[in-house]
């Protein structure tokens, strides 16, 4: 089993112009980019029943109507994404933007979009290679205690997200029952003696959605996380 950085950036394209998509795609691919596409309401399609979190959110200014109410929308829908205007008019449209929401802004027929893609995508991933790492389809982010299983996103208690962050910064090693409890309550707390097998079953069961990655037992040695 291989446990591996989470570094590919996912980049959202919202624009009328089949050819300003096709450049985009052309310039990041392989990349480690995924280069998804918003429908005519700001929407992605969903994979396998979950809704898809992009990194940063291309928007065409030149070809989408109500600008600003766009980006309010995405803001609001992708709180972390970094938001991109692209064509926009002059530099005082640039300045526009910014104050109404954007992150990042490119002019109009700029030479300079292929290279600001790049930068893009390069940002994005060395941000999820700093604050994600996967197990199969499982995915922590260890910034913001999230964790996302088979695509959608898992709520765990406090202790539940602590006995599986132990889990997978040991993964693939067997991890012991005391190595659990000192790692998630400390030196200074006992936890009853079957303290971990409970929060090992309501893991289990949270988890069950996965298609390869499962908590196993080993006999007389504690818990791993491991990938079929």
């Amino acid at each position: 089993m291989s446990k591996s950085s989470c570094c590919v950036a996912k980049i959202a394209i919202g624009s009328l112009d089949p050819a300003l998509v096709t450049v985009v795609e052309q310039t990041l691919v392989g990349e480690g980019t995924e280069i998804l596409r918003l429908d005519h309401d700001g929407h992605l399609p969903m994979v396998d029943g979950a809704v898809q979190q992009p990194d940063v959110v291309l928007l065409d200014r030149s070809t989408l109507d109500d600008f600003g109410r766009r980006m309010r929308h995405v803001r609001r829908r992708w709180p972390l994404a970094t938001i991109v205007a692209l064509n926009a008019r002059d530099e005082r449209d640039c300045a526009r933007l910014l104050d109404e929401g954007a992150d990042d802004v490119c002019l109009v027929r700029s030479a300079l979009l292929p290279a600001r893609l790049h930068a893009i995508a390069r940002r994005a991933r060395t941000l999820n290679a700093d604050k994600r790492m996967a197990v199969g389809d499982l995915v922590i982010d260890r910034a913001h205690r999230r964790v996302w299983c088979a695509g959608d996103e898992v709520m765990l208690s406090p202790r539940e997200y602590d006995v599986l962050s132990c889990l997978f910064h040991y993964a693939p090693r067997v991890v012991g029952k005391a190595t659990l409890t000192e790692f998630v309550w400390g030196e200074s707390t006992s936890p009853q003696p079957n303290t971990i097998e409970v929060y090992v079953g309501y893991l289990r069961r949270k988890l069950a959605r996965s298609r390869v990655v499962a908590i196993e037992t080993v006999r007389r040695a504690g818990y791993l996380l491991g990938q079929s």
